[in-house]
């Protein structure tokens, strides 16, 4: 209800909650799972609850609290399988007796015996309208289409709606620990996977900054850049700090690591990150990334451009950006190449710079790079290593596709400067 009616964020907004609610644990998880779910499947709970809605004002003739008590019943009914129908019915009820009235309380319980009163359950959901069965946007799937073909349009859609694990860093910086509800990340070094969803600041491990939520794929940009003790590197666009922190572990809290963002909350943020971890040697500092600094001029070993984007890499874990139109996302190349353009002057002779996004548009990462590339005759696309399964980039970009490797959607672009 709050990302419809003003348009927040799903994950801040429903941490707080969890935060001021006092919810954790296997409560806090369920919570997630509900509000995720719903918002990945969005058009799919609708089209359910509209089958069996006889209303003459229709689903969007409803109250807000009522239409989204019925996908969430509809999603209960038709994603989830330890949530007895009859359970998911009756909380309904008593959600719509709390929020709405009892003529909507009476409204959600028809709509919702009548979705569970089949043998089958709920009925299939229409095989030729991927905008309803994965509930993306007609714009978004032709795109796609056009981009990586039908199958592979199926799998990012699948990929968009599944349950992601949490994936967090270990902190090297610490003395060794074991993490409680971990276990190792399956093919990255020094990362776990953690139980369950929603709440994990508010867990031990985390506030004694032994471990930091990050995603395999926001750790490879890093991986990439290969920093090492006693170099100097920016991350020009740095909040909330994931990169920064781990190229910090990398060398060893020895170094200089410059992290910048344009909003003075985020420094807090960035310099927050970095106590709690225990790392000395990040100064946090805001900055405008497409202005140019002279104080900085051809000051740094590696330069790390992970730019603003439209996001459309991390889907599965911020559902409600499937609904932006590529008409207000059209704009986003000519920042991210200004950008890049001007931290290059930030890099030494000799030097990397590392270009990310997590997103998965064309116009977004090659189209970037490769205007830059034309354009600075100075930079050269350099291979780097990754673990496996990823492995060897001799070309020196890729794109990680969230059906790949089961992480975020990524692309990174390395390129050398000339000494």
């Amino acid at each position: 209800m709050a990302y419809e009616a003003k348009g927040s964020w799903s994950d801040a907004y429903l941490n707080g909650l969890l935060k001021n609610e006092g919810i954790k644990g296997r409560d806090a998880a369920l919570a997630a799972r509900l509000c995720y779910g719903v918002m990945q499947n969005d058009a799919a709970c609708r089209w359910l609850a509209e089958r069996y809605l006889q209303d003459k004002k229709g689903f969007g003739g409803l109250q807000p609290a009522v239409r989204s008590i019925l996908k969430a019943g509809a999603y209960q009914l038709a994603f989830m399988d330890r949530i007895p129908p009859r359970a998911a019915v009756s909380e309904s009820v008593e959600l719509a007796k709390k929020l709405a009235n009892s003529g909507a309380a009476s409204l959600v319980n028809a709509v919702l015996r009548r979705l569970s009163a089949g043998s089958d359950g709920p009925p299939p959901l229409p095989e030729d309208d991927w905008s309803i069965r994965y509930s993306h946007p007609k714009q978004f799937i032709d795109y796609f289409m056009g981009r990586i073909g039908r199958e592979n349009t199926r799998r990012l859609l699948e990929a968009d709606n599944s349950i992601p694990e949490i994936t967090a860093r270990v902190n090297s910086l610490k003395p060794p620990c074991q993490i409680p509800g971990s276990r190792p990340h399956p093919w990255l070094e020094g990362f776990v996977m953690l139980e369950g969803a929603g709440g994990i600041a508010e867990t031990e491990a985390y506030k004694k900054g032994l471990i930091t939520v990050q995603d395999a794929a926001a750790a490879l940009p890093v991986l990439a850049a290969c920093p090492e003790a006693g170099m100097r590197l920016l991350d020009a666009c740095a909040a909330p700090g994931g990169k920064a922190f781990l190229a910090a572990q990398l060398m060893k809290n020895r170094g200089y690591i410059l992290a910048c963002d344009i909003r003075d909350n985020k420094i807090r943020q960035l310099r927050e990150g970095a106590a709690r971890l225990g790392i000395g040697i990040i100064e946090a500092k805001a900055m405008d990334a497409t202005v140019f600094d002279e104080t900085y001029r051809c000051s740094f070993d590696i330069v790390l451009a992970d730019v603003p984007c439209s996001g459309f890499g991390v889907i599965r874990k911020k559902p409600e950006i499937r609904y932006k139109s590529f008409e207000s996302i059209a704009g986003l190349p000519e920042l991210q190449y200004n950008i890049l353009a001007n931290l290059a002057r930030y890099v030494r002779s000799g030097g990397s710079l590392v270009y990310s996004t997590c997103t998965l548009v064309r116009e977004e990462n090659e189209g970037v790079t490769d205007r830059f590339l034309a354009e600075h005759g100075d930079f050269s696309p350099e291979g780097f290593e990754l673990p496996e399964p990823v492995g060897r980039i001799s070309e020196g970009r890729i794109t990680i596709w969230p059906y790949d490797y089961s992480t975020d959607g990524f692309y990174i672009c390395k390129m050398r400067k000339s000494t």
